[in-house]
């Protein structure tokens, strides 16, 4: 609801899980969206990634396996941090 509200077009989730937060969030991006999900259970991810393509999300979704902090300063060094 809150990623409705504000018109979010750009999202981070550190820690998936199953995917169920992530997977809303997702739901109600614009097409165009993006949503950078980072975990670092492999078998978590693979839960999540099939809750996506049922969903028919997955390519809003910019799946990252490792730590979220590792995530979060890739994106810094590539000049995604100011979307």
């Amino acid at each position: 609801m809150l990623v409705q509200m504000l018109g979010a077009k750009w999202c981070i989730e550190v820690g998936v899980y199953t995917g169920y937060s992530s997977l809303a969030v997702a739901l109600v991006l614009p097409e165009s969206g993006r949503l950078v999900a980072c975990e670092r259970d492999e078998n978590c991810l693979a839960v999540a990634k099939r809750y996506y393509q049922r969903a028919g999300v997955s390519h809003k979704v910019d799946v990252r396996h490792g730590l979220g902090i590792d995530t979060l300063q890739d994106l810094l060094q590539n000049g995604e941090a100011n979307r």
